[in-house]
């Protein structure tokens, strides 16, 4: 088989020395840097590239190619390709509206993919991720929805330690307040900016501290954020991520509620049945959380906010799972039987070797 080695620790980890290495980078400027066989695609790219890419897998021995879902553009053309490997696509974080419309739109420039083929096998998290895709135009060979492969792995380490905290709040990322020319993260900037306005003052008036869930990386990136949320936010808090990857999980899962906006995190919370509230201050709907409920507010007023992270808080578990209904797993279908990450190396190993596929458990 042939792994994609863009952002995969999971996948490396997971397939181990089964695994051949296509190394990728996105800018010519690195082509001097990475080996024989790196592949530069984009969107609409030619039949060359695609079969440059096409005989390298071929020629490291791949059956299946597997690649995080971020880079169909390099990989999902490969599934055009005559005696071209099977391509599965592991979803690795929530796709929106938006940014699936782009998708759609940076297919019309190749032929071969002109009726909306944007995986060949797409492993993803739940049903509510295939009908996105299809009301945004957009297609796929196979769709597997068995669940978030991290959350999967996350789950299965019986060892880690969960914080406690009455509130975790996903707001804070390394270019979380950037403003650009990109309308969208222009407005995802001032909403967050205005949420943790709010978050302050409930935080006081609550007599709570909650817990700020940083990206998880070296010591210097955990330092940025803190340095972006002290310019942004004048209420009590406190983080427990650190540089283990799996920390912002910790976090969240040990929350009683957990706040934030459209995050692949934030949908992975409601995935586990965790109380949420997601809040968009604009009038952008594609700043919307991807599943539309009680758990979401648009241009709330602070008594408004107020009002609704005190009824989130004051139900009772039984209460909160009668609202939220079969919404988790609709977004993430996770089998305790069946552990996505057990799924995805099963699957993998099954193409590899030419066995029939695992079969997927709603």
């Amino acid at each position: 088989m042939t792994l994609e080695a863009w952002r995969t620790p999971e996948l490396r980890e997971l397939l181990g020395a089964a695994a051949c290495d296509i190394r990728i980078s996105r800018g010519r400027r690195h082509l001097a840097s990475v080996d024989a066989a790196l592949a530069v695609l984009r969107p609409g790219a030619g039949g060359r590239q695609v079969s440059y890419v096409a005989r390298r897998a071929r020629r490291l021995g791949g059956r299946v190619l597997v690649t995080q879902i971020e880079n169909y553009d390099f990989f999902g053309f490969l599934a055009t390709s005559p005696g071209a490997p099977r391509v599965v696509a592991v979803q690795n974080g929530v796709r929106l509206a938006h940014e699936l419309a782009t998708l759609r739109a940076s297919l019309r420039g190749a032929p071969q993919r002109a009726q909306g083929l944007l995986h060949d096998v797409f492993v993803c998290w739940g049903r509510s991720d295939v009908d996105r895709m299809r009301g945004a135009g957009l297609t796929a060979r196979v769709a597997l929805p068995v669940g978030s492969l991290r959350d999967s792995l996350h789950r299965a380490d019986t060892s880690r330690h969960l914080p406690e905290s009455p509130l975790a709040v996903v707001l804070v990322k390394p270019k979380t307040f950037a403003t650009s020319g990109d309308p969208y993260r222009t407005n995802q900037a001032a909403s967050r900016r205005t949420v943790l306005d709010f978050v302050a003052r409930y935080a006081v008036g609550a007599a709570i501290v909650p817990s700020m869930v940083f990206v998880p990386g070296s010591a210097e990136r955990l330092a940025t954020q803190a340095r972006l949320l002290a310019a942004h936010y004048r209420g009590p808090w406190r983080t427990t991520t650190s540089t283990d990857r799996l920390s912002s999980y910790d976090a969240v899962m040990g929350a009683r509620t957990v706040l934030g906006d459209q995050s692949s995190l934030l949908v992975e919370a409601l995935g586990r049945g965790k109380r949420i509230l997601s809040v968009n201050m604009t009038e952008d709907p594609s700043l919307d959380f991807p599943m539309d409920g009680p758990w979401l507010l648009r241009r709330p007023t602070y008594e408004q906010f107020a009002e609704r992270m005190d009824w989130i808080r004051g139900m009772s578990d039984a209460q909160w799972a009668g609202v939220i209904g079969d919404a988790p797993r609709r977004l993430v279908n996770y089998n305790p039987a069946y552990p996505t990450h057990v799924f995805v190396k099963d699957l993998v190993m099954a193409i590899a070797e030419d066995r029939p596929w695992p079969e997927v458990t709603w």
